[in-house]
């Protein structure tokens, strides 16, 4: 099921459950639906915490000198930890 798809067919069960007059949905339809659309929320969660990570280390990296840079201080800006080099 697509995230058009599945953020459709919760609106219908939205009016359904509010008092529509339409047919009941199948819940197996209803249960993927809410699992497709909170994979894409967690992903969009993921890629705000990464993109707040690069805005971090490019904001590091532009006011660093560089002449005093290693590639260690580099990856840490970008919130890896220097447990995760080894």
């Amino acid at each position: 099921m697509t995230t058009d798809e599945a953020i459709q067919l919760l609106k219908e069960f939205n009016a359904w459950r509010c008092g529509a007059d339409t047919p009941m949905l199948n819940p197996r339809e209803i249960t993927e639906a809410i699992n497709t659309v909170t994979g894409e929320l967690h992903l969009l969660e993921e890629n705000k915490k990464l993109n707040a990570r690069l805005d971090a280390g490019h904001e590091y990296l532009m006011t660093t000198n560089s002449l005093n840079l290693t590639i260690e201080d580099a990856l840490e800006a970008f919130g890896f930890r220097r447990d995760d080099l080894k």
